[in-house]
């Protein structure tokens, strides 16, 4: 297979996602202690820990992450601007009883 260079990656990514030769993604290196939800809080991503599906799904085929939790110290993420609002739903769903660190919330009702 032909090489290509990391610019031609990343404008082909690019287009991928839309961006039709404007940047449409930061790109963010993964530092030790991080995780998709520490990233994603971050207010320079997307000021929202909720927000990290979107970061996996941007990211995994690329880096071949078998889960959220492979990413290692090193590892440059592409962190997507201008998110559908479709896409922020489905992530702020996915996660609504989701807890940092694996666990989850009981989804709570009124109380009797």
């Amino acid at each position: 297979t032909p090489e290509i260079s990391s610019d031609e990656f990343m404008a082909a990514y690019d287009k991928r996602l839309g961006g039709a030769g404007k940047k449409t993604y930061d790109v963010y290196v993964v530092r030790a202690g991080d995780n998709l939800w520490k990233i994603a809080g971050r207010k320079d991503v997307y000021d929202n820990g909720r927000l990290w599906p979107v970061i996996f799904m941007d990211n995994a085929l690329r880096l071949n992450l078998k889960g959220p939790d492979a990413i290692r110290p090193d590892m440059i993420l592409l962190i997507r601007r201008n998110i559908p609002g479709k896409e922020v739903e489905e992530a702020l769903t996915r996660t609504r009883f989701y807890e940092p660190g694996g666990g989850s919330k009981e989804q709570k009702g009124p109380s009797n």
